[in-house]
């Protein structure tokens, strides 16, 4: 198994290995583990992101693709968006807000990086050189600032974003490539 976060209270995220597939699981001191099933006609579950109040953001497959989710407490993994006209979307941030940090495969086949807002509408992020450019992220502070990496030419450049466009904070001279991981 793989612990992949962990919120205030102490409650976990992560991923084990069943003996058949990988399955997303949530731990919470005093009531354990709770393993969270895959979307719909899915077969594996990853757990990435914890937020604030335990709901659990990450990645399943499913009858009709790969997408990010959300599961709260209690609840089934629910299907977020992936970017629009792309797939394979993975969840990996979320605040008290409900926000969530993700990123898919956009239609000029390159990661993108996104925000979706607690209702449920998508925020593009795009990186330094236009639509075609790539990037990834997982980093999301409690009013919604995301950081990560996007490409800007042949290198990888750490930003952060709010809303309009992002910001490089990567402004060492011999650098070639950076990465925000946390805020």
């Amino acid at each position: 198994s793989l612990a992949t976060g962990i919120n205030d209270s102490g409650d976990v995220v992560g991923y084990h290995f069943n003996g058949s597939t990988f399955v997303a699981y949530r731990y919470v001191d005093g009531a354990g583990l709770t393993d969270i099933a895959p979307l719909a006609g899915g077969t594996l579950s990853y757990g990435f992101g914890i937020s604030p109040t335990g709901e659990v953001v990450g990645q399943s497959d499913s009858s009709t693709g790969t997408f990010a989710y959300r599961a709260a407490p209690g609840l089934p993994a629910l299907a977020l968006p992936n970017l629009p006209g792309g797939v394979n979307g993975s969840a990996c941030g979320v605040n008290a807000a409900g926000q969530i940090v993700a990123n898919s495969i956009s239609s000029t086949n390159r990661q993108r990086p996104y925000r979706i807002e607690a209702d449920g509408s998508v925020t593009q992020i795009i990186p330094f050189d236009g639509v075609g450019g790539a990037g990834s992220a997982c980093a999301i502070d409690a009013s919604g600032r995301v950081g990560g990496q996007l490409t800007n030419g042949a290198t990888f450049r750490a930003f952060t974003f709010v809303s309009g466009g992002p910001v490089n904070v990567d402004t060492f001279p011999e650098s070639t490539q950076s990465k925000t991981e946390s805020l």
